[in-house]
């Protein structure tokens, strides 16, 4: 009553007016006191759920009662969303990163204005992935475009893409505009040589990229050049010697990579490695999934588990590349199901090899991405290679040769070739470029190794008489000499390639010979144009000791036996994962090795090869080459009679000069037997020893 008297004389109104002022105010206190202790069950119901709520935006003017919005209502609101007991219509929101369904909530513009009970709403379970570990897709039939395709949520609200869209990221660090375009679902060219196919199942936002590789179209086969020198007219042989067959195209399976991709982070997981695919290049014979590891993994357990991921993938061998050189990521290379053959006319036709300035330039392959590779000899500058029977050893090693042969005359490159098993470069016999038949017999060719040394030594005293510091240097000055029409002209000296088939069989008949040559030749013959080819089937140290291994800074590793003799050869593992038929790992020079799958050269190729370079010319065999140093100290009376010995007296006679380069050059005869005659010459009186300035003088009467 006190209450009333004192609203009768606060508001000087009736008692009905002040009763009802009080109901209102009262009702409207009860009111805020339930919206008060509503917003604090919310609080504790989201506290004590199991999963967090999903947070919609309240509509405006409308607050979960029904009621108008004020302030108190607006703080209460920004909770997660409620559902009633009673059934709602639900909208699609966007799904969060790496999933692929939208995510069921209520839509707060059809929530009941009546209070009641209100229980969160869950936010439904959705895979990690999208992509099951059957290879079976749950992405939905609208799948979400991101900004940089990989795995960046969408903003909510934003249009969903078209069905037949996909999100493309060509390659790390290409993301912008152009990536999140949509594309159609036909396979679209990216940047340089980077192939997208898009055909299969639709990659989810968040999954990784594949980047698949096409071969590039073959390029114009480089002109078939003619050299005139000693030997007359010499053309290069023509590509079209060569055989190519065209590789039908392999539809690759998104789905099915997107699939391995799943069960190999599934396998991780299993281990208690945690990480994600990130790309997926796809190769000729391999595809290489890259994974991105969580931080504080040691790659150490990741590499331990070649084994255990090829037993979860179902494939053959696995290979781990921990870490990919230049990049936060594992490489794992899984082979392909239907591998493509590379072919050594797609290489030779290919212009990092018909563009080529060095004599040297080899054909080794194509790499994991499908490119290209040209190796240059003269930049290696020694090659050491190992692989175990049907590992594409014999095959490399043939095609390493015809690249050579390709683009060198006879007067730039010369040949020696030692096949102690007698029939992997027989074929090779009585081609132009050749120094000496084929060798054989393995003292032979550690003579020959012995003659190298002589020969290196030979070519630094003549490099040092002319002031230059390399083999290119010497030949361009000579050149230089030749145009300003001076006779007397030092020789034009080629490249020499020595190639050694099978080395063990070598260093089972004069080790410490052949181990004391070869090291030499390996340390100080570059500079002089002499370069080795060494390749074995049995990579044990007591073959490739470490004097060997120190001087040969390029090696190539075939598939081997073992992990030792992986190491042998690499000083790594990862050999014995290689697949066969002609997979390599090349080491450049102490640099990670690359991947890299052989050229394919048969039989009749090098036949038809060979047959064009035999009707260019004969060989001028040096057969001295063999004779060993004692041998030839001995005298001259017992050495074999040559045709062209009283031609060259009378050229010595008749034109007053008696130097090797002159002889070479009157009667078109090798160096090495114009230097014979020279020496035979000094013994048997007729032209005097070299003064200080190199020159001989004539002292029989002239003719």
């Amino acid at each position: 009553m006190g209450l009333l008297l004192f609203l009768m004389l606060a508001t000087q109104s009736s008692p009905a007016r002040a009763i009802v002022g009080l109901v209102e105010g009262t009702q409207s206190l009860f009111v805020r006191l339930g919206s008060m202790f509503t917003a604090i069950g919310r609080f504790f119901v989201s506290l004590f759920s199991w999963e967090p709520l999903e947070e919609e935006e309240a509509g405006d003017g409308e607050a979960a009662g029904g009621e108008d919005h004020d302030e108190t209502d607006d703080e209460a609101d920004d909770g997660p969303a409620v559902v009633s007991q009673t059934a709602q219509p639900l909208k699609k929101v966007p799904a969060r990163a790496g999933s692929s369904a939208p995510v069921a909530s209520p839509d707060p513009d059809t929530l009941p204005m009546e209070s009641g009970i209100t229980t969160p709403a869950r936010k439904a379970k959705v895979p990690r992935k999208a992509v099951a570990t059957g290879g079976t897709s749950p992405a939905s039939t609208e799948p979400l475009v991101t900004e940089s395709g990989v795995g960046k949520p969408s903003v909510p609200g934003e249009k969903p893409a078209d069905k037949e869209s996909v999100v493309i990221n060509v390659g790390p660090g290409n993301s912008g505009d152009e990536s999140a375009a949509p594309v159609d679902s036909e396979p679209v060219p990216g940047d340089g040589d980077a192939m997208i196919s898009a055909g299969g199942t639709v990659p989810p936002a968040g999954g990784p990229v594949i980047i698949e590789l096409e071969s590039p179209q073959p390029a114009t086969l480089h002109p078939v050049s003619s050299f005139t020198d000693e030997w007359g007219e010499f053309r290069l042989p023509d590509p079209e010697l060569l055989h190519y067959e065209p590789q039908k195209t392999v539809a690759r399976d998104r789905e099915h990579m997107l699939s391995l991709a799943a069960r190999l982070e599934q396998a991780f997981l299993d281990y208690k490695i945690k990480g994600s695919v990130q790309e997926i290049h796809v190769g000729p014979v391999i595809t290489m999934y890259e994974f991105v590891p969580e931080a504080g993994i040691r790659v150490s357990r990741i590499e331990s588990l070649a084994k255990d991921l090829a037993l979860s993938l179902a494939a053959t061998r696995v290979r781990i590349v921990a870490p990919i050189p230049g990049k936060s990521a594992v490489g794992i290379e899984v082979p392909n199901e239907s591998p493509q053959m590379v072919f050594l006319k797609e290489i030779v036709a290919d212009p990092s090899f018909a563009q080529s300035k060095s004599k040297l330039s080899m054909a080794m392959g194509k790499d994991i991405k499908g490119r290209a590779v040209v190796a240059d000899l003269a930049k290696a500058p020694h090659l050491l290679i190992a692989g175990t029977t049907g590992s594409g050893k014999s095959v490399g090693v043939n095609a390493m040769i015809l690249s050579i042969l390709f683009r060198a005359s006879p007067r730039d490159v010369r040949m020696i070739l030692i096949d102690p098993k007698m029939v992997e470069f027989s074929i090779y016999n009585d081609i132009p470029h050749l120094l000496l038949p084929v060798v054989t017999d393995p003292q032979q060719a550690n003579l020959a190794l012995q003659w190298a040394v002589r020969e290196m030594e030979r070519r630094y005293q003549m490099l040092s008489d002319m002031s230059v510091r390399d083999l290119g240097d010497y030949n361009q000055k000579v050149e230089d000499i030749r145009k300003r029409g001076i006779e007397d002209v030092p020789e034009h000296l080629p490249f020499i390639v020595i190639v050694i088939d099978e080395f063990a069989d070598l260093m089972m008949v004069a080790a410490k010979e052949v181990e004391t040559s070869v090291a030499r030749i390996a340390q100080k013959a570059r500079a002089v144009g002499i370069h080795l080819i060494t390749a074995t089937q049995r990579p044990s140290t007591d073959v490739i000791t470490g004097l060997i291994k120190s001087n040969f800074p390029t090696r190539i590793a075939f598939m081997v036996a073992s992990r030792i003799d992986s190491k042998v050869i690499l000083d790594q593992m990862g050999a014995e994962a290689l697949l066969g038929n002609g997979d390599m790992l090349w080491s450049n020079r102490g640099l990670a090795p690359t991947r890299v799958h052989g050229a394919y050269i048969s039989t009749s190729e090098v036949q038809a090869v060979v047959e064009h370079l035999r009707a260019q010319g004969k060989p001028s065999y040096d057969m001295s080459i063999v004779v060993s140093a004692e041998e030839g100290s001995s005298g001259f009376d017992d050495e074999p009679y040559d045709v062209k010995w009283e031609e060259a007296v009378d050229i010595v006679a008749r034109d007053r000069v008696a130097s090797i380069s002159y002889i070479q050059r009157r009667l078109k005869i090798g160096y090495n037997r114009a230097a014979r005659m020279v020496e035979r010459m000094e013994h048997e009186g007729i032209v005097s020893a070299p003064n200080g300035t190199n020159q001989r003088e004539v002292l029989i009467p002239q003719r």
